[in-house]
């Protein structure tokens, strides 16, 4: 069955995924403070007395009413959708679920390697009319095997202008990635480095920043499918 890209930008734009998101995180917190409550409720120590306070009880009690209140805001928003579009939501966040797992997985390789570099690649005007889209996709593969050991990379489109344009997150061959060879591929245009500077015994930091990245690269997948309602895949290097 052909994926409807019009659909996804529907769903995507008017709120529905969002709502679908509230809705899951918010039956996730219940679940996990009903546990947690009714824990406290029924436990006691060794003396046969109640192992918590009333106010951490009572505090636990809030949490769990102000997750079932954003539960109920979730499916109050839902209401107004359609079966097609809450379907089509579930889709999008599962894939979206998916991909980030994915992609953290690959940027904490990469980070941990201590040589980690977050690259903004963008094209001078006369590549947009020398190369189309596809060609400019494959040149920025072919780039980015030539110069990094390992590498992640999604398209992304400026929010002033919409302007086409590349992230990556390496791990170069050289102790650095040398300007040249990307103007030599796209001549006149801009690329830009960001080092990402952890202690590889950072472990917490790590993940941290794995996983803030990992959500980035992963957005730019429904921005680009909301500003072209095409297909848009993750560059990945070879394992």
């Amino acid at each position: 069955m052909k994926t409807n890209y019009n659909l996804k930008k529907e769903v995507l734009e008017n709120g529905c995924c969002n709502s679908l998101k509230k809705k899951s995180l918010s039956q996730w917190k219940i679940s996990q403070l009903q546990k947690e409550y009714d824990f406290m409720l029924s436990g006691v120590n060794v003396f046969g007395e109640m192992a918590f306070t009333y106010k951490e009880l009572e505090a636990v009690g809030e949490k769990l009413n102000k997750a079932k209140y954003f539960y109920d805001v979730a499916n109050k928003e839902l209401s107004i959708y359609s079966d097609v579009y809450i379907k089509e939501a579930e889709k999008v966040n599962n894939a979206t679920y998916k991909r980030n797992t994915r992609l953290q997985q690959k940027a904490r390789e990469i980070i941990t390697t201590g040589r980690a570099i977050f690259l903004s690649l963008t094209f001078h005007d006369d590549i947009f009319k020398s190369m189309n889209k596809e060609t400019r996709r494959r040149m920025i593969t072919r780039f980015l095997k030539k110069t990094c050991k390992s590498y992640v990379a999604n398209i992304d489109y400026g929010g002033k202008n919409g302007r086409e344009h590349y992230h990556a997150l390496v791990e170069p061959i050289q102790d650095k990635i040398n300007e040249k060879d990307y103007r030599n591929m796209f001549p006149k245009s801009s690329i830009k480095f960001e080092l990402v500077n952890l202690n590889k015994k950072q472990n917490q930091d790590i993940d941290i920043t794995a996983k803030k990245i990992a959500k980035y690269t992963s957005k730019l997948t429904n921005h680009a499918i909301k500003e072209t309602t095409q297909q848009n895949r993750i560059i990945y290097s070879k394992s």
